[in-house]
């Protein structure tokens, strides 16, 4: 039996800040949901987006490409961009894609 993945995403918009926030798995089946939090409306005041992945269980190259994508979005758009609450698990993932260099990410001191 293979078990669906779940994604269970909020978003908070305030003083032209959005604030995106993931749990549980990010991948082909779930990216889509998370690329349309980020598109809600509102956008025509926004200044930046931060993308909270401190519940993110799970990442595939679906979700570290749309990562990519809301880079270029935000940078397209002239909005601050940033990922931060990076578990050990997507903190591995970007490290070892070498994408912690080409994404604005907080990677944190990081375990010990």
């Amino acid at each position: 039996m293979v078990r669906r993945a779940e994604l269970v995403v909020e978003s908070v918009q305030e003083d032209g800040l959005r604030r995106v926030s993931v749990a549980g798995e990010l991948d082909l089946a779930t990216v889509d949901k998370l690329d349309a939090a980020t598109r809600a409306d509102g956008d025509a005041h926004l200044r930046g987006l931060v993308l909270d992945v401190g519940k993110l269980d799970f990442i595939d190259s679906s979700g570290i490409r749309l990562f990519l994508v809301l880079r270029d979005r935000a940078v397209a758009q002239g909005w601050a961009f940033s990922i931060v609450n990076l578990t050990d698990r997507v903190r591995s993932v970007l490290k070892l894609t070498g994408l912690e260099a080409e994404l604005p990410v907080d990677l944190g001191p990081g375990p010990s």
